[in-house]
């Protein structure tokens, strides 16, 4: 066995943590899933967008809506985070609709917090042979063998934090355009992570031309 024994055992570690990891995109610790757009959307790209984060702690609302705002206004888009329409609470559907009336916006993008998930991997013990090297004192000499050490497995815990993301159309009438959800695994920065999520999304966003591609 050997090293050749050492190097397929931590080959195969490696495979079970991507497979802990299914779900992502391989090994990749965020990507969006079920992302779906309009195919019949055909408008010009959206310069005028309101921001609503839905989270009802009042700060992470104001970071993540502020985020987004300025990734928007990177593509020479015109945003407005929420929190700046309704400082004290969440807004309804009616307030959404009443301030794209009042302000026209020709978009809105909207941010769920979906439940979580929490993934446990049992990752299997395996044995390698090791080389031991003793001295004689007796004949004054050194000798070798091999033996066989055993590293026990574990329990790997893993969770996936999880946000729908919706953009909508505002100029046909509420019409939803394209909608995605992001996937995070182990984020040990909120900010972080919700700087990977907006990044993913403003990419798929000029890509489809639902925003403008100029920075």
């Amino acid at each position: 066995m050997g090293c050749h024994s050492v190097r397929k055992q931590s080959l195969r570690i490696s495979i079970l943590a991507c497979i802990a990891a299914a779900g992502l995109s391989g090994c990749a610790s965020s990507g969006l899933v079920n992302v779906w757009m309009d195919p019949q959307y055909a408008e010009n790209p959206m310069m005028n967008i309101l921001v609503v984060a839905m989270k009802p702690d009042v700060a992470r609302r104001r970071l993540w809506e502020d985020a987004f705002a300025d990734a928007l206004r990177q593509r020479g888009v015109t945003t407005t985070p929420s929190y700046q329409l309704f400082p004290n609470e969440l807004p309804d559907t009616n307030g959404i609709i009443a301030a794209v009336h009042e302000n026209s916006y020709d978009g809105c993008i909207v941010t769920v917090r979906l439940p979580s998930e929490t993934l446990i991997q049992d990752v299997p013990g395996y044995t390698t042979d090791s080389l031991v090297v003793r001295y004689n004192p007796w004949s004054n000499l050194y000798y070798s063998y091999y033996q066989q050490v055993y590293t026990p497995g574990y329990t790997e815990t893993q969770t996936i934090v999880r946000h729908k993301i919706e953009v909508w159309n505002t100029t046909r009438k509420g019409a939803l355009v394209w909608t995605a959800t992001s996937e995070v695994l182990d984020p040990t920065s909120r900010k972080a992570a919700s700087q990977r999520i907006i990044e993913g999304v403003i990419d798929d966003l000029v890509k489809h031309g639902v925003i403008p591609s100029k920075k």
